[in-house]
Formats: C-alpha cells, sequence, structure tokens
C-alpha cells in the first residue's frame, strides 16, 4: 500500500515552505504506485508493506513533520542571500531496522543550492526514524520553497554554449555514476554563477553531487542585465 498525506503548510519570513510525505515499500527505488495489502503492527497501526520491511505511515508523516524547523534552519539563510532561492526536493530515504538512515538522496531538486541541500539531509540523518518492520524500509519526501524575488528560468537545453561548458565542467564528477543527473543553478549578472545544487539518480549519485556543485561555482558563463537567472540544466 502506497499512500501520501499533506502536511501543514509553513510560512517561514518570505518563505513558503509545504511538505508532503509518504510511506513506500523497501528498496533502493520507491517503485511507481501499486497495490499492496494493507498489514498491522503489534499496535494496530497500519503500515506500508514491502518485500523487505514494512513502515508506518503515520509515524514516517510525523516524523517528516518534525523537521521541518531543521529545513527552514537550513533555507532560510541561504535566500535571505539569494532571494530567487526557491524550488522543489523529492526526498528518497532507506532507513534500517533500528531507526537509522541508511542512504538519502534528492530525486528531484529545482532549490538550487547544494549547501542548503547538504544541511537538510545532516538534519535527515542525525534524526531517528520510524522502526521498519521486517527488514529496511524506503521512505519519500516533498517539499516545495516559494522564492521571495521569483527569477526568470531557463532551461540549458535551449542554451547550446551553457549546456557544453555545464557539461565539461561536471563531466569527471558523474563519469562513474549511472543515471539522470539534473543542475540546477544561478547565473549572476557578470556570468558567475551564484548558487547551485543537483539532483542524483541514487545514494551513489549524492556522493558525487558536492564535486558537481564545486564544479558549477567555478564557472562563467554569460553577462546578463538581469540581476538573477535561473537555470535547469540535464548533465547527460
Amino acid at each position: 500500500m502506497r499512500a501520501a498525506a499533506a502536511l501543514p503548510t509553513l510560512v517561514a519570513g518570505p518563505l513558503l515552505l509545504a511538505l508532503a510525505a509518504c510511506a513506500a515499500p523497501a528498496g533502493e527505488q520507491a517503485p511507481a504506485a501499486e497495490p499492496r495489502a494493507a498489514v498491522a503492527d503489534e499496535e494496530g497501526q497500519v503500515v506500508a508493506e514491502g518485500p523487505t520491511g514494512g513502515l508506518s505511515e503515520y509515524d514516517v508523516e510525523q516524523t517528516f513533520g518534525g523537521l521541518q524547523p531543521e529545513i527552514r534552519r537550513c533555507v532560510e539563510p541561504r535566500a535571505a542571500q539569494l532571494p530567487a532561492l526557491g524550488g522543489t526536493l523529492e526526498l528518497v530515504l532507506r532507513i534500517g531496522r533500528d531507526g537509522r538512515a541508511l542512504d538519502a538522496f534528492f530525486r528531484h531538486s529545482s532549490l538550487g543550492d547544494r549547501e542548503a541541500e547538504r544541511c537538510i539531509l545532516a538534519a535527515v540523518f542525525a534524526r531517528r526514524w520510524p522502526r521498519p518492520l521486517g527488514g529496511n524500509g524506503t521512505a519519500e519526501h516533498r517539499f516545495d520553497v516559494d522564492p521571495a524575488q521569483p527569477p526568470v528560468e531557463r532551461d540549458a537545453g535551449r542554451l547550446p554554449h551553457a549546456l557544453g561548458a555545464i557539461r565539461a565542467a561536471t563531466a569527471r564528477c558523474i563519469a562513474r555514476v549511472r543515471g539522470r543527473f539534473v543542475a540546477t543553478l544561478y547565473l549572476g549578472r557578470d556570468g558567475t554563477v551564484l548558487a547551485a545544487g543537483v539532483a542524483v539518480p541514487s545514494a551513489a549519485g549524492e556522493r558525487q553531487a558536492d564535486c558537481v556543485a564545486e564544479a558549477l561555482l567555478g564557472l562563467r558563463l554569460w553577462r546578463q542585465k538581469r540581476a538573477v537567472t535561473k537555470i535547469t540544466a540535464r548533465l547527460r
């Protein structure tokens, strides 16, 4: 069984942070929605059943809800420096039988700030999670951050010169990891990259995310009249 429930919308100064969570069957990646039998633990609480372990949907939702203050502390300082900062993040989390986070990565992130992404992941690993029944479990979490000053957005796929420079700079970082990497970056007036983040295909990809962000921060693309342009680039 797979279900999602909206958590309370949270207003944090200029930021609007909305969250949603779901418990999913265990495994490296949460599968597409498919019928699952609902089972109950010893206290009669419904859990999501998977091939190796199940997670209480209610407990997972509550734990993710408790992360809201940490998420704000991660994002707010960065947004104060870059009011255009905002986007959607989708977290995939693998939880061990003892309730500790084994792996976590952003399968999707259009936030465009690796420092904030890394801070959120650190908070996820520091948290104790509901213990899966019967084995390791996987949970997903999605949240949106609305920017104080929405930027103009461009797809690097329509900017061949920029896309070539971005891919050349990051190629060495992702060469040994399969799957889709998507970078988001903010370009300043003088063509320098003000901030950058990346969505990765797996936990193995997460280990290369810092390399990608550092490579992007070293780029200088084109001068512009706008204060900030937000660019999304599929790295391969």
